[in-house]
């Protein structure tokens, strides 16, 4: 596939998927007091490299633009390569010309090494979660004991205390009220 490429717009969730984002967000929201709407299925296509828009009034309305959870193969998103399960961050704006505010994001799934390992160990809604933190703002930790180790282990399929304390932190601060 060409770098430059749009995706394919009509992939829908895996049998289950929808589930697994359920289930993930709801832990997310548990550890962190942020809630999470879900919005639904989308049209919408990311091409390739470029910076997704922020608002989008045709789609969505006058707000941000709705966090994007893709569930792609490794042939149609090269960010997916080898054992990449997943990739996910957060967009942020500047406030003021120096705070930065989180306002939407992405989250891109390999279909198939997800939903293997949900059915293998129940370790799908475990990667969800863990690219769902990345969303609200966690990063990688050395730990191997921790959800945000960049390495799942084996049994390991709950927040641990250090991804509590930083999930707990992050959802302390102050929501913009802007849009």
């Amino acid at each position: 596939m060409p770098p430059d490429s749009l995706r394919d717009t009509d992939r829908r969730p895996p049998p289950g998927g929808n589930d697994l984002i359920e289930a993930a967000a709801s832990a997310v929201s548990a550890a962190s007091g942020l809630v999470f709407v879900n919005d639904g299925a989308t049209n919408e296509s990311v091409p390739l490299r470029t910076i997704r828009p922020l608002s989008q009034p045709a789609l969505y309305g006058d707000r941000w633009a709705p966090v994007l959870i893709e569930w792609d193969t490794e042939a149609q998103n090269m960010r997916l390569a080898g054992n990449v399960v997943g990739v996910g961050g957060p967009t942020p704006v500047s406030v003021d010309g120096q705070l930065l505010v989180n306002v939407t994001g992405v989250i891109e799934l390999d279909v198939e090494q997800v939903m293997d390992a949900q059915a293998f160990d129940g370790q799908g809604v475990t990667i969800v979660m863990h690219e769902l933190a990345h969303l609200v703002g966690l990063d990688h930790v050395a730990d191997p004991t921790q959800i945000m180790s960049p390495s799942a282990m084996p049994g390991v399929n709950t927040f641990q205390a250090g991804d509590l304390t930083g999930l707990a932190l992050l959802g302390q601060g102050t929501c913009d009220p802007r849009f």
